[in-house]
């Protein structure tokens, strides 16, 4: 009668436990999801900053315990003859495409073309003019504390910041 008694016990335990794993769970897609849409409205806003990401630890989760991580395995690992051999026609096969992949196809020979020889480095010139218009520490300071070469560069800083607002506006019209 004991060991029936324990035997709920335990089974009433491992529901409860299950279903506030499942709850947690919820919770971490939720966090997940407020922080996706947080990193999206600080892109935006020109804000980097590091935000809470919750885990579950791998004890919470019994399976974890027996399996192993790849990453946990420190002894290179054994390939036999053919194993090798197919990695080596499988790197040859891969090398081969990029080679092709990469040479002067119809495509690239296009997208010259309609680029006018230009290539597309819309990329690069976003992060220049993201470190272009960092506000530095000493534009915080009273102006009546600055030297003229700082009023300058101030003044400077200002007009360009005008501008990117007026063109960002723009592209939002």
């Amino acid at each position: 009668m004991i060991k029936a008694v324990v035997f709920e016990l335990k089974k009433d335990f491992n529901t409860e436990f299950a279903a506030l794993q499942n709850n947690k769970e919820d919770q971490l897609l939720t966090i997940q999801e407020k922080n996706e849409a947080i990193m999206d409205l600080l892109q935006n806003l020109n804000i980097s900053e590091e935000l809470f990401a919750p885990k579950s630890h791998d004890l919470e989760n019994p399976e974890a315990i027996l399996s192993v991580d790849p990453s946990e395995i420190k002894v290179e690992k054994y390939y036999t003859k053919e194993e090798r051999a197919q990695q080596e026609e499988e790197r040859r096969i891969r090398e081969a495409k990029e080679a092709a992949r990469s040479g002067d196809t119809i495509q690239t020979r296009g997208l010259k073309t309609m680029m006018g020889g230009t290539e597309l480095n819309l990329q690069k010139k976003k992060n220049e003019i993201d470190e272009s218009l960092q506000r530095e520490d000493w534009m915080n300071k009273p102006v009546e504390e600055m030297t003229d070469e700082e009023k300058a560069k101030l003044k400077d800083f200002e007009t360009r910041l005008k501008e990117f607002k007026e063109k960002q506006k723009k592209a939002w019209e």
